[in-house]
């Protein structure tokens, strides 16, 4: 069964939930640069100093020593003490990873603790915890990942005594099949999860671990998370954090059949539902609108944190690029993708994804398509499609069922299917079912062996970027492997995609020169590019409001001293129409929980 759906027009009706939620009470949030908000950083830097200073190498190091707190991470702390657990929308460069170390002592009564990172932050994330470690006292750290010390790669561990353990793991590793009992075996008493937004799809492995460690003990652990962009396009996306970290204080509904209703209202959807009872959260009419009043209900809770102020103080531009044009036989062949859901090569585009993806590649001047260099009959591939699917679909729906241990990934459930089927040996440890697809897929799989090719039809995108490059110094982010590939054949920059060694040979990089640089290895927790770069082009454009915030959080956070000029490619209207996405879910957000968005 798919997940429940009020029907059209069904108005939020009055409920438990939303006299719990009206009955919460009520405190001020910080605001920066006032009078509270400088005690609050001197209160709480004194209680979490080191009791005896030792000789620190910061300045030579890192050029400055941190020595006091920021307001965000002063105002993040003490609510945590206070109310046991936290949910915030902390900006970019507010300096979340403090808040990380710092969490399992904040909290008190803490003995394990799990703090869940993007991959491609751990390394930077050792590198704050030393320098933090000179001034303040910070908990043990273990990191599940591993990180460059002295010139190899390997997991970092610093063992201190009477202090919490804090464990380090990467989403990444969590999603993992041998990962189904990682956060049973650690036991944590308290899970952080920076980038929250990573856990805000209830069907995705690494959320559903994460949730039945959260349903596995009595107490529960406690939680805290955050992230620059913890929302972006319905209530649902938080509320199932807000519930895990504040329990019955959460502002948002604890029932699922009561959040889909006020998801309906509250959401941008094109028809949303009537108010109904909701219009209680807006007594006296003073807020413009119901979603104006939750909004104010929420930034008024204790436990949620909301970074309201910009936490740079340098100017970000963003712009279009509109000194290009696209060729005219390349805008009959996106027209051709979109309009005849036609591939240049033929192909039929049946679903409205794949018609999208391919006008943005060739918006780019390429395309991807599949080749089979075998030479398969057609007739095969076309059956090797249809049993794909056949398969693709059971496994999911079995997948959207079961949350178990050891049934929470697709290749575990593909092994208690060919556990079930007689293909591996019976464990009785383990699980098992009987698919029905599983084996007419397994018969034909191997026989034929598609490839993807990227095809490339023009290359006036490439050359109109290597010679901005060659004109100015700036970070080039792509998003489409092949076009970051091209472009630096073209260019003869350097390319900065992903592997163990891209946070070490990205950081060498010292503005001297244009880069190329991947949005999916680089656009989100990467520190110092800031340093060297105040000038960036993103080639293709993301619809998402949250990407972009980290995105522009890469040169536009502390650190940076000039002002950071950004422009994205605009040179057709499905380019444009991506930037309109991002920022109508900004709009969104802002309305929200009241913070700053960068493309806004």
């Amino acid at each position: 069964m798919g997940a429940w759906q009020p029907r059209q027009g069904h108005a939020p009706q009055n409920s438990p939930d939303l006299e719990r939620i009206i009955a919460l009470p009520r405190r001020a949030p910080v605001e920066a640069h006032t009078p509270l908000a400088r005690a609050l950083v001197l209160h709480q830097t004194q209680k979490f100093r080191r009791r005896e200073p030792i000789p620190c190498n910061c300045k030579a190091t890192r050029g400055y020593c941190i020595t006091e707190l920021k307001p965000a991470q002063a105002w993040a702390l003490y609510e945590i003490d206070r109310a046991q657990g936290l949910v915030g929308s902390i900006q970019v460069g507010a300096g979340k990873t403090v808040i990380n170390v710092l969490a399992p002592i904040a909290i008190g009564a803490c003995r394990v603790a799990v703090l869940l990172v993007p991959p491609n932050t751990v390394d930077q994330l050792v590198v704050e915890y030393e320098a933090l470690a000179q001034h303040f006292d910070v908990p043990s750290l273990i990191t599940h990942h591993p990180v460059t010390i002295r010139g190899t790669r390997q997991n970092y561990e610093r063992l201190l005594p009477h202090r919490p353990v804090l464990h380090v793991v990467p989403y990444s590793r969590l999603s993992r099949p041998e990962a189904t009992r990682l956060l049973t075996q650690i036991g944590p008493d308290l899970i952080i999860a920076d980038e929250a937004h990573k856990l805000s799809d209830m069907t995705t492995t690494t959320t559903r671990r994460w949730a039945r460690q959260m349903a596995a003990t009595n107490p529960p652990p406690r939680f805290v998370c955050y992230s620059g962009s913890i929302l972006e396009k319905t209530i649902k996306e938080m509320a199932h954090l807000m519930v895990a970290a504040l329990g019955d204080q959460a502002p948002l509904p604890i029932d699922t059949h009561e959040l889909y209703a006020w998801s309906a209202a509250i959401d941008p959807v094109p028809m949303p539902a009537p108010d109904g009872a909701l219009v209680r959260l807006n007594p006296d009419g003073r807020f413009p609108s119901t979603r104006a009043a939750l909004s104010d209900r929420i930034v008024h809770t204790l436990g949620f944190v909301a970074t309201l102020e910009p936490s740079v103080d340098v100017k970000l531009t963003i712009r279009p690029d509109e000194s290009l044009t696209t060729p005219p036989e390349l805008r009959a062949l996106i027209s051709d993708a979109v309009d005849r859901k036609v591939r240049p090569d033929g192909e039929e585009l049946v679903e409205p994804l794949e018609r999208y993806e391919c006008a943005l590649q060739l918006a780019s001047g390429f395309y991807y398509r599949w080749i089979y260099p075998r030479r398969e009959p057609a007739e095969l591939i076309d059956k090797w499609f249809a049993r794909r699917k056949a398969w693709r679909a059971e496994l999911r729906a079995f997948f959207e069922e079961s949350a178990c241990e050891h049934l929470d990934s697709e290749f575990l459930i593909t092994q208690a299917g060919l556990r079930g089927l007689g293909k591996l040996a019976p464990d009785p440890k383990l699980p098992s079912w009987q698919p029905t697809q599983l084996l007419p897929w397994l018969e034909i799989r191997d026989q034929v062996q598609p490839q993807t090719k990227a095809v490339r039809v023009s290359d006036f995108f490439v050359q109109h970027l290597a010679q901005r490059a060659a004109r100015e110094v700036q970070v080039i982010w792509y998003d489409q492997t092949e076009l970051g590939v091209w472009l630096a054949e073209v260019s003869g920059l350097p390319r900065h995609g992903g592997g163990p060694k891209a946070p070490t040979e990205i950081a060498k990089e010292r503005g001297t020169r244009s880069i190329i640089a991947s949005i999916g290895a680089h656009g989100t927790g990467r520190d110092g590019l800031q340093y060297g770069f105040h000038k960036q082009y993103v080639a293709t454009p993301p619809t998402g409001a949250k990407l972009w915030q980290q995105l522009m959080g890469r040169l536009h956070r502390q650190g940076q001293t000039r002002d950071v000029y950004t422009e994205y490619a605009a040179h057709h209207a499905v380019l444009k129409q991506s930037f309109e996405s991002a920022t109508d879910r900004a709009f969104f957000v802002t309305e929200m929980l009241r913070g700053q968005h960068k493309i806004l």
